[in-house]
């Protein structure tokens, strides 16, 4: 990759489990990148994600190898480079970065409860300060006099 650079790559995949449409995809947008030099798998990223302005990642890096393979095994491609010590994961869902590389070495029911909690800890984040704001701002009565006065 990259005509001044030269860089070597390898697109790793078990076949038996990937996609072969999703394969052929990866392959025809990383022969179509035309960029002088590719020097870290941040310039890869650039030129093979789907929609630059979506506001979530839609690629996984990482430099854990038991992630990347757990990534293989569960059917996605993971795309490596020379002198780089960490690797591309494609396609990626916005649940599989609620996975960490622990889940795959504990037994499954710990590990479906530490993912579990993870959500629900996002769900916790992202709805409960709003469900606050809309409680004090429109239904103060609803809320106790000394929790008011807390706050």
């Amino acid at each position: 990759m990259g005509k001044e650079s030269n860089t070597q790559s390898a697109i790793v995949f078990l076949n038996h489990l990937v996609d072969h449409e999703m394969l052929s995809k990866v392959e025809n947008r990383l022969k179509t990148i035309t960029a002088d030099q590719i020097l870290n798998l941040g310039n890869i990223e650039e030129f093979i994600e789907e929609s630059p302005y979506f506001p979530f990642p839609q690629i996984l890096t990482s430099e854990r190898p038991d992630r990347i393979v757990g990534n293989l095994l569960e059917g996605r491609i993971a795309i490596l480079l020379e002198g780089e010590p960490g690797a591309i994961v494609v396609p990626i869902t916005f649940f599989a970065f609620f996975q960490s590389p622990d889940d795959y070495s504990s037994r499954w029911l710990m590990g479906t409860f530490y993912r579990m909690l993870r959500m629900l800890s996002l769900f916790i984040a992202v709805f409960l300060p709003a469900i606050y704001v809309a409680i004090v701002s429109f239904h103060s009565e609803v809320l106790p006099k000394a929790l008011v006065l807390i706050f």
